[in-house]
């Protein structure tokens, strides 16, 4: 089945690296937002010195030091709501051909079964596995595996960065991750029953949707 997945997301990986490098655009944005606001604390309004990058871009007054802060946290805002808005249009684009062409092949597989199949598996549960197992493959990839990759990584950035502001600070963060776990792996076991009982009777009421209404007539 993994191999069978990796196969069919060939076809799909200049749209998936596209999704991947914006992904790493919105995560290194992500980081840097909070920079304007530092710099105000600490060079505007504080004694520390900027940096002899800033000082040469901004010169040697306080005033253009706020100047270029506001005009640098205005371009980063910009930029991230521009990533944004590219990574959920390639987002929402990939997921509708993932689901489109997997659907495809599903409804090209159910055409080549036997008429014993047929026979055996009602219709309305065969339109319930077009209809909604096909989507299963989006979900898992654009909606799991990719946010959570990034969410890890936006993470573990964040905490290098907690760690070189103050290292008992970041120590203490890490106390939640224990609780945190553990309702995560209760839920995981409760739920998942619970969805694949739901799935079940979603695609036994379809069925018995599709006989009653094929039955009118």
């Amino acid at each position: 089945m993994l191999a069978w997945s990796w196969t069919y997301l060939v076809a799909y990986r200049w749209r998936l690296g596209l999704l991947a490098l914006l992904s790493c655009a919105e995560v290194a944005l992500r980081v840097a937002l909070p920079w304007p606001m530092k710099a105000v604390v600490d060079h505007v309004l504080g004694a520390t010195a900027p940096p002899a990058w800033m000082l040469q871009a901004a010169g040697p007054t306080r005033e253009g030091w706020l100047a270029f802060v506001v005009i640098a946290g205005m371009a980063l805002q910009v930029a991230h709501q521009a990533v944004l808005m590219g990574h959920t249009r390639v987002h929402t684009v990939t997921g509708h051909h993932l689901t489109r062409d997997l659907r495809q092949r599903l409804f090209e597989h159910l055409q080549s079964l036997s008429l014993r199949h047929h026979s055996r598996m009602p219709v309305g549960e065969a339109v319930y596995r077009l209809q909604a197992d096909a989507g299963f493959l989006e979900q898992l990839l654009l909606r799991g595996a990719l946010p959570l990759t990034f969410s890890a990584v936006t993470l573990v950035v964040m905490f290098g960065i907690l760690m070189r502001i103050n290292p008992l600070l970041a120590a203490v963060s890490l106390t939640v991750l224990p609780f945190l776990y553990i309702w995560i792996r209760w839920s995981a076991v409760h739920l998942r029953s619970r969805a694949e009982r739901t799935h079940a009777l979603e695609s036994r009421l379809t069925a018995r949707l599709h006989e009653s209404f094929a039955a009118i007539r």
